[in-house]
């Protein structure tokens, strides 16, 4: 099955797109083929539809370069008043 089938199974399965979010930001082949500040980059321009600022990207990326895991990153963005402003006009299943 493709990458997609898989997710979306998962997905529709009740996976939370936090938990979804986090096995693959956290999986040996994202880990090991990417830096800390593309991390950063890729997770704030997918869930805040931005670019990170200067002091986040500095912050986030110094937690990823000291060993630190994006779980705590993300669960901030989940809880976050942007994130949350974000995703009010989407239907409840893609919220979470």
């Amino acid at each position: 099955a493709s990458p997609d089938v898989s997710i979306t199974t998962r997905l529709k399965a009740g996976m939370s797109r936090a938990t979804l979010l986090v096995s693959f930001t956290e999986s040996p082949e994202f880990v090991g083929s990417t830096d800390a500040m593309v991390t950063v980059t890729t997770i704030y321009s997918g869930m805040l539809e931005r670019q990170p600022d200067a002091s986040g990207l500095a912050f986030w990326t110094d937690r990823l370069d000291q060993g630190g895991s994006v779980g705590p990153l993300i669960a901030g963005f989940f809880g976050s008043a942007e994130y949350q402003e974000r995703i009010a006009g989407l239907p409840t299943g893609a919220q979470e």
